[in-house]
C-alpha cells in the first residue's frame, strides 16, 4: 500500500496543509497580512487629490501606501504604512507632489539625516511641504499681479505734464518729445525734396487706378467679385459655426451635454481618474526574465529553463518558462482490444526526444513563503518556496503529474547581481529514475535591463 500512487499523493496533501497551517499562524501575528510593516503619520493643511490607499514613494520608488485619512485639530492628519526595512529618523520629512495635470497627488517621503534618532513606530513625520497645492499656485500669480500694479503706477506717473526724469520711463518721455522736434526741423529744411516724394506717390496713385479701373477677366474688378463671392461662402460657414456655438451654449447635442451637463463632466473626470490609475498600475509591473541550465548526473544530460516573470504587486506573481529536456517527455496511452470474447488493455508508453516542455504558475507569497499552483512541465502541480538569510537562499519543492507523482527538491543560491547556482534532486519518489542535478541561471530584472540597454547605446 505504501507503494501505491494514491498514498503518495495522500502523503503530499498533508505536507502541503501543514506547511499552510504553519504560515498562516506565522501571519496571524502580524495584522499587515503577507509583508512587515510599520506606520507613522503627519499633518497637512490641505489633503485635496490624496486618497485612500493610494501610493507612498520614495525617490520615484513605491514603498507603502496611505492607510487613512481623517481630521485632526482642523488639520488633515494622514496615517501612512510603508516597509519596516525601510529607515526613518525624526528629520524625515513627508513633501505633498503633484502627479499629473489633472490634480492628482501623492506623498513623497524624503530621508532625513541617517545620524539622527530612529522615528519610533507610529511617529509623527513632522516636517511636511506641499508642492501640488492650488494655494501656492494663487500666492505666485498674487505677487504677479502686484508687480503688474507696481509698473502701471510707474506709467501713470511717467504720462504726467511733468515727468520725473529720474525714472526711466519719464526718460523715454523725453526723448519721444526731443525726436518729434528734431522730426519738425527736418521736415521744415526738406520741403522741396518731401514735395518731390509726393509727387511720386501721386504717380503711383495713378498706376494703382488704372489697374482697379481695369475690366479685363484677369483684372481687379472682376478678382476682386471672385474674392467677395468666396467672402459670402465664408460668412455662411461662420453663420453655420455660430448656430453650432449657441447649441453647445444652450446645452443641446451631445458637445453641450458634454461641456453644460455636470453629471456628464463629473463622468468623464471620473474616467479619466481611472484611466490613470490603470497606467500607474502599469508602470508600477515589474517583468523579470530567468535563464538556467540544469546538468543531471544520472542521465548524463541537460535541461534548460528560460521564463518570464510579471510581479503586478508585492504579494503575488504570474510566471511562465519553457523547458528544454534532453529526456523528453514520456506519454502513456491505453489501448483496448477484443478478441474472441476477451477485452485486454494495453499501457503504452511512447518516450519523444528533444520535447519542449511548459510551465505556468500562479505565485502568492505569503511572509517568507512563496505557494505556487498550475502546470509545471506540461502537467498540473503544485510548489512551495521558501526564502531564508536575507533572500540569499532559496529551498523549492514542486510536485507535479500526480497519476505517476513526480517530485523535485532543490536550493537555490543568489551568487552576485541575478547570477545563481543551484542542486537538488529530481524525480525523489522513483528510486529507478532518481537523479541529482546542478546548475547555475541568470535572473535580470527591468532595472537590470534598462542598465543593460543604456550602456548598449554608448
Amino acid at each position: 500500500m505504501m507503494g501505491t500512487a494514491e498514498f503518495k499523493v495522500g502523503i503530499m496533501v498533508i505536507a502541503v496543509l501543514a506547511m499552510i497551517g504553519v504560515m498562516s499562524m506565522r501571519v496571524s501575528e502580524n495584522p499587515e497580512i503577507l509583508h512587515k510593516n510599520k506606520e507613522a503619520w503627519f499633518l497637512l493643511k490641505d489633503a485635496s487629490g490624496l486618497i485612500k490607499n493610494s501610493g507612498i514613494k520614495m525617490a520615484g520608488v513605491d514603498i507603502g501606501s496611505i492607510k487613512n485619512i481623517r481630521l485632526q485639530d482642523g488639520m488633515a492628519r494622514i496615517d501612512i504604512k510603508i516597509s519596516a526595512d525601510l529607515p526613518l529618523t525624526t528629520s524625515t520629512s513627508a513633501e505633498l507632489r503633484a502627479n499629473g495635470i489633472l490634480g492628482d497627488k501623492y506623498i513623497e517621503i524624503v530621508p532625513g539625516n541617517p545620524q539622527d534618532p530612529p522615528l519610533p513606530e507610529g511617529g509623527q513625520i513632522t516636517r511636511t511641504v506641499d508642492h501640488g497645492s492650488m494655494n501656492v499656485v494663487m500666492n505666485e500669480i498674487s505677487k504677479v499681479a502686484s508687480a503688474f500694479s507696481n509698473i502701471a503706477e510707474k506709467l501713470k506717473t511717467a504720462t504726467d505734464d511733468k515727468p520725473d526724469q529720474n525714472q526711466p520711463i519719464g526718460r523715454i518721455i523725453k526723448n519721444i518729445e526731443d525726436l518729434t522736434r528734431d522730426l519738425s526741423e527736418i521736415t521744415a529744411k526738406n520741403k522741396g525734396k518731401i514735395g518731390e516724394v509726393i509727387d511720386r506717390a501721386n504717380n503711383i496713385a495713378g498706376t494703382l487706378d488704372n489697374l482697379i479701373n481695369d475690366k479685363s477677366p484677369e483684372g481687379f474688378k472682376e478678382t476682386w467679385k471672385r474674392v467677395m463671392k468666396s467672402l459670402n461662402r465664408l460668412d455662411v460657414v461662420m453663420k453655420n459655426a455660430e448656430e453650432v456655438s449657441d447649441k453647445i451654449n444652450s446645452g443641446k447635442g451631445t458637445i453641450g451635454r458634454l461641456i453644460n451637463d455636470d453629471a456628464t463632466v463629473e463622468k468623464i473626470e471620473t474616467a479619466v481618474d481611472k484611466v490613470s490609475s490603470v497606467f500607474d498600475t502599469a508602470s508600477t509591473i515589474e517583468t523579470s526574465f530567468d535563464f538556467h541550465s540544469e546538468f543531471m548526473t544520472r542521465a548524463d544530460q541537460a535541461k534548460s529553463f528560460i521564463g518570464v516573470r510579471i510581479q503586478p504587486g508585492l504579494d503575488r506573481y504570474y510566471e511562465v518558462a519553457i523547458i528544454d529536456d534532453a529526456a523528453g517527455l514520456t506519454l502513456h496511452t491505453d489501448t483496448t482490444r477484443s478478441a474472441g470474447g476477451t477485452t485486454t488493455t494495453i499501457n503504452q508508453a511512447d518516450t519523444y526526444r528533444e520535447r519542449v516542455k511548459f510551465t505556468a504558475l500562479y505565485a502568492k507569497n505569503i511572509y517568507d513563503f512563496t505557494v505556487k499552483g498550475g502546470l509545471i512541465e506540461s502537467r498540473g502541480g503544485i510548489a512551495l518556496d521558501y526564502n531564508f538569510w536575507r533572500n540569499k537562499f532559496r529551498f523549492s519543492v514542486e510536485a507535479f503529474n500526480f497519476a505517476d507523482i513526480y517530485v523535485r527538491a532543490y536550493l537555490k543560491y543568489n551568487l552576485y547581481r541575478g547570477v545563481y547556482l543551484v542542486g537538488g534532486g529530481d524525480n525523489v519518489f522513483d528510486s529507478s529514475g532518481y537523479s541529482t542535478f546542478i546548475g547555475a541561471g541568470l535572473f535580470l530584472t527591468n532595472d537590470d535591463l534598462k542598465l543593460i540597454l543604456t550602456r548598449a547605446s554608448f
